[in-house]
């Protein structure tokens, strides 16, 4: 009873084997399985067939079917390695050869050294050692090498595995970037070792192995007190489990890979830190050139005003005297115009005060708000007489107040709406103009007229207004565009993004 319960377990834990997850092993069960239920057949029927008086399966030939268990065996061992047992067999065989071989050859050079200093020496337990001396001296050599030659034709596995192991080290030592640590262990180690697969888990994932997958080893990455999360590996294909020394050599390739993963984070994080600060070191430099641009410009408009203040205004001024001196003798339309002529140099004369102002009292770190900036402008025109009287330019406005910016940035705009208003008043004809001034990410103006237009490829040498103005609008990062049909409109954009840098 005792015997059928053990063999009962036996043959359900056979069955279940049948289903490993590893398909060699399932084949060996499957083959054990087969010829165990083939020898115990007869024995299991045997009883069933005397209850009924029929003695149908003979003794003899249950202890025949007997023969088929070792049978069975025997040839799973043979041919699927059962239990590694073939292998076992045949290490243990061809050492216990090797050994016997190289004890032999150890007597055999012990006797013939000690025949040939039998006549030299008369002490014979001198002869003894130094025999023995010899015999070890020549025989460590020849022992070293018949070792590397049986763990070659033994052992391929095991040293196939320590290459790999090495290779593996060796581009440790190379990767500093996490990507290429987990790309070693998860990819190319089992490739190179034979192994099912590989898996690799960094914090902040769960430190628990892969699910519906079981490991044959697994570690944990420790460099020093941190941990940086955990291994595991799967079992091997076409060779045995791990054995204590490939486990050592693991373990040692993970502690390794620990200190990688170490070093990729501390790269990683240098790396980091020098962009930042290559990034605050570029947005230094620019800021510095925008500095330099803007104290360049600044020294430049205290020249311009110099230079026009020494020339222009005075040449201004002599002219409004000359009108004045030459209306006070002249009579009749004579005199009008003269007249006429001292107060448009009276005007130009304000006016290039104004503008003097502006350029000397403009500092390099002073705001403005633009839609005051170019009010004030327009008033100038709109209190000069036109030649027929009225206003020399009626203006519409549509401004958005509330826009702070850099003064030199506002005076550049104004500058610029300046000379198209002249434009205007000079060559269309028109006694209006539009203005429209917008905020989104740039500031966007529009300055309009409905007078004749002009052919917008045929710009007349000499006049180098409109260039001018281009050139500030792009050196301010902005767009200048020009569109001329009936009527003429200038719109350019000037961006806002670094604006207050």
């Amino acid at each position: 009873m005792w015997l059928t319960t053990c063999f009962i377990f036996f043959t359900i834990n056979l069955i279940k084997a049948t289903k490993h997850e590893n398909a060699k092993d399932a084949q060996r069960a499957r083959i054990v399985l087969f010829f165990t239920l083939l020898a115990q057949t007869p024995l299991w029927l045997r009883p069933f067939t005397l209850v009924f008086q029929h003695n149908i399966i003979p003794y003899d030939w249950v202890l025949t079917f007997q023969l088929f268990m070792p049978i069975g065996i025997t040839y799973a061992i043979l041919k699927h390695d059962l239990f590694d047992i073939d292998r076992v067999v045949r290490r243990a065989f061809v050492y216990a050869t090797a050994s016997l071989l190289l004890l032999t050859l150890y007597l055999a050079l012990t006797i013939g050294i000690t025949s040939l200093f039998a006549d030299s020496l008369s002490s014979r337990p001198l002869i003894s050692i130094v025999s023995l001396l010899i015999s070890a001296v020549l025989f460590e050599p020849t022992r070293k090498l018949t070792q590397t030659w049986l763990d070659k034709l033994l052992y391929p596995d095991r040293l196939k595995f320590q290459t790999a192991i090495q290779e593996i080290q060796t581009l440790l030592t190379r990767a500093n970037r996490k990507e290429e640590i987990t790309n070693l262990l998860n990819e190319t180690l089992p490739k190179k070792i034979g192994a099912e697969w590989g898996m690799l888990k960094l914090f902040p994932e769960p430190d628990v192995p892969p699910v519906n997958l079981i490991p044959a080893w697994s570690s944990r990455l420790v460099a020093g007190s941190v941990s940086f999360g955990g291994y595991w590996l799967g079992i091997r294909t076409a060779a045995p489990d791990y054995d204590s020394d490939e486990k050592k050599y693991l373990q040692i390739l993970i502690g390794q890979a620990a200190f990688a993963l170490a070093y990729a984070n501390a790269y990683e994080s240098l790396y980091q830190l020098n962009q930042t600060l290559e990034e605050k070191v570029k947005q230094q430099t620019e800021k510095s050139i925008a500095d330099h641009k803007s104290l360049v410009a600044y020294e430049e408009r205290q020249k311009i005003a110099r230079d026009l203040h020494d020339s222009v205004s005075q040449n201004l001024f002599g002219i409004h005297l000359l009108a004045h001196g030459l209306a006070s003798k002249a009579d009749g339309k004579i005199k009008e115009n003269l007249q006429l002529l001292e107060e448009q140099a009276q005007e130009a004369l304000k006016e290039m005060r104004l503008l003097l102002n502006e350029l000397r009292n403009v500092s390099v770190k002073e705001n403005a708000e633009l839609a005051e900036s170019i009010r004030n402008m327009s008033e100038a025109f709109s209190h000069q007489s036109g030649p027929e009287g009225g206003a020399l330019l009626n203006l519409t406005l549509t401004l958005q107040h509330g826009v702070i910016i850099p003064k030199y940035i506002a005076d550049e705009i104004v500058w610029v709406m300046r000379e198209a208003l002249q434009n205007i008043v000079k060559h269309s004809k028109s006694r209006t103009a539009k203005i429209e001034m917008s905020l989104t990410d740039v500031i966007q103006i529009n300055i309009s007229d409905a007078g004749i237009g002009f052919d917008v490829k045929k710009i007349l040498p000499g006049h180098y207004g409109l260039q001018g103005m281009r050139e500030r609008i792009l050196k301010l990062g902005g767009e200048f565009i020009i569109e001329s049909h009936n009527g003429t409109l200038i719109k350019f954009s000037v961006p806002t993004a670094r604006m207050y840098d």
